[in-house]
């Protein structure tokens, strides 16, 4: 049996990796470059030549599942993922974890082995009797790992009676190489903020995976979407951050968290081919959430 998963994300990765543990054949096809999605990771380099690493969309995880923590031990032990910061200051026992390379680094290690297409952009989902076309190959089932509104793009509907009350909050992500210590942080490698233009800052360096000072702040959702376009913004995000930049890149994510769920992992379309939703919009967000998500997908593909 062959699923065609759309999105190569974190998602999607455990949906292929939970199928093929259980004798299917799942084939990753993906508009970026790399596997990752929000997952992704940067090089920057300064004006001396200096090359920084930043992560530019998800910063860390943290791991409350079992199943999750026995499949993240053999990356652990050979320190793909290591921990940055431990969470008791603020009441969370949970440490967070991150890529030692980079959170796209922790992706890459994670789909090794897996059939993914890369640099494909999806237009549809074909149905095509008791399964699905793909970019011309045929699928028993499909699952799809894209942001809700893409998802439902390549069956061509903007809406559906389910998943139309799925919604995203959007998130101008500035990367940046300093050219003095970043006030804003004191001692710390990181900050939330509840409220104000920036949502989060983190200095890649103190996190443990850039050479050199790098740092990374995301935009508040309210903040992203009134200066979605305005040329003004990242001058805006720097000065309130108190960061004095020698080399600038600007990231913008369109769905980068999800606000409104869909209450259960996944979501399986009754009737027709076997096609099943999945992501970090499904019962709960951020990174795990993704994977239990993706595991739940590949179940729900392979009950008759």
């Amino acid at each position: 049996m062959r699923c065609a998963i759309i999105g190569a994300g974190i998602a999607g990765i455990a949906a292929a990796r939970k199928l093929n543990e259980r004798g299917w054949a799942a084939v990753l096809f993906d508009k970026g470059q790399r596997p990752g999605g929000r997952l992704a990771t940067r090089r920057l380099t300064s004006g001396a030549g200096e090359e920084g690493l930043l992560d530019s969309g998800a910063q860390f995880f943290t791991v409350r599942d079992a199943n999750f923590a026995d499949s993240l031990r053999p990356l652990l032990d050979s320190n793909v993922v290591q921990v940055w910061h431990r969470g008791y200051e603020d009441g969370d026992p949970h440490p967070r974890y991150c890529g030692s390379q980079g959170m796209n680094a922790f992706a890459r290690a994670w789909a090794k082995g897996l059939a993914i297409h890369t640099g494909v952009r999806v237009d549809k989902l074909e149905a095509m009797g008791r399964g699905w076309r793909v970019m011309g190959e045929d699928f028993d089932a499909a699952i799809v790992t894209a942001p809700v509104p893409q998802s439902l793009e390549l069956l061509q509907v903007t809406e559906h009676p389910v998943l139309s009350q799925v919604a995203y909050d959007r998130c101008l992500a500035v990367l940046a190489i300093p050219t003095k210590p970043v006030s804003i942080l004191g001692p710390a490698s990181w900050q939330a903020f509840d409220s104000g233009p920036i949502s989060f800052i983190a200095d890649n360096r103190r996190k443990g995976i850039s050479a050199v000072p790098a740092i990374t702040i995301h935009a508040g959702g309210a903040f992203s979407l009134d200066h979605w376009d305005d040329p003004n913004a990242v001058g805006e995000l720097l000065k309130a951050a108190g960061v004095e930049a020698q080399a600038i890149y600007l990231h913008r994510w369109k769905f980068a968290k999800a606000t409104v769920l869909h209450p259960e992992r996944c979501y399986r379309e009754p009737g027709g081919p076997p096609l099943v939703f999945a992501g970090d919009a499904f019962a709960e967000p951020r990174v795990e959430g993704a994977v239990l998500s993706g595991w739940a997908a590949a179940e729900a593909v392979t009950v008759t």
